[in-house]
């Protein structure tokens, strides 16, 4: 179940849900079916700021927003994502399409048992079966 659902907004510029600068917390949250004129349906997060608190997104789900559904770019420091093992994500870029939890899965072959993976090849390669 979500906590907060970010549901139909419309920006006329970035982010139709979300448009933040500086250090956000999110979990628990859904975005649906938000747009944007300019970039970002459902979250835009930009700062050039320092910070000494990082940004963590955990347990998110983007679906029914069209376009660039979430970007983070320029962040001091970078976000954490906290994602569900099997899934990654870098910690700034743009991401399109529905997704739970990170927007990627994890490369074929490799496997992921952590909640922090930045990159497609997760944890590691998937052990050989018997030959």
């Amino acid at each position: 179940a979500n906590s907060l659902t970010v549901e139909s907004c419309d920006a006329s510029n970035n982010g139709g849900g979300i448009d933040a600068s500086g250090e956000i917390q999110l979990e628990d949250v859904h975005f649906k079916a938000n747009r944007a004129s300019r970039s970002s349906s459902a979250m835009y997060l930009d700062s050039n700021t320092f910070s000494s608190v990082t940004s963590t997104i955990t347990n998110l789900k983007v679906s029914d927003s069209p376009g660039t559904e979430i970007s983070v770019t320029s962040l001091n420091p970078a976000v954490k994502w906290i994602c569900k093992p099997g899934t990654w994500s870098p910690p700034i870029g743009a991401f399109m399409g529905d997704f739970e939890h990170c927007p990627f899965s994890c490369d074929a072959g490799y496997y992921g048992n952590s909640s922090n993976a930045q990159l497609p090849t997760c944890t590691a390669k998937c052990p050989s079966g018997p030959a």
